[in-house]
């Protein structure tokens, strides 16, 4: 038996209500030295540069609070990026910033973030920034 394809996950399996993407997007830059972000990753923004970076609850360099769900990545000094974002260089993205109600299914973790009071932290950051999470029905 053949095996079945299975489709990546689209923006409406993600944000299921949104208030206005002109308002609730922004265009940012992500910090370099990681190899590829994932579209959905959850973000924090590092305090010193302003650049976005994996929400990790272990550092203090600003990235301890989420602020953010990486969408899609917009382009680096070469051009547009499909797919995955490869940040060996600093790179244009675009991230869910807010006003938004977002299903917890595809979210994509940062590798420090190891219990569910991680998640709980960035669910709280985030509702704070009025970027609802919520589990699947």
């Amino acid at each position: 038996m053949a095996n079945p394809l299975t489709e990546a996950a689209r923006l409406g399996d993600v944000i299921k209500r949104e208030l206005d993407p002109n308002f609730s997007r922004k265009r940012v830059t992500l910090k370099s030295g990681f190899a590829v972000l994932a579209p959905f990753t959850v973000l924090g923004v590092i305090t010193a540069s302003g650049k976005w970076s994996p929400y990790n609850p272990t550092l203090s360099d600003g990235t301890e609070v989420a602020a953010g769900i990486l969408l899609a990545p917009a382009a680096t000094a070469t051009g547009p990026l499909p797919g995955p974002v490869d940040t060996t260089a600093d790179a244009l993205a675009i991230v869910l910033r807010g006003l938004a109600v977002v299903s917890t299914a595809h979210l994509v973790w940062g590798a420090g973030v190891t219990t569910a009071g991680h998640k709980t932290a960035a669910a709280a950051a985030l509702d704070a920034r009025q970027l609802i999470l919520v589990d699947p029905v």
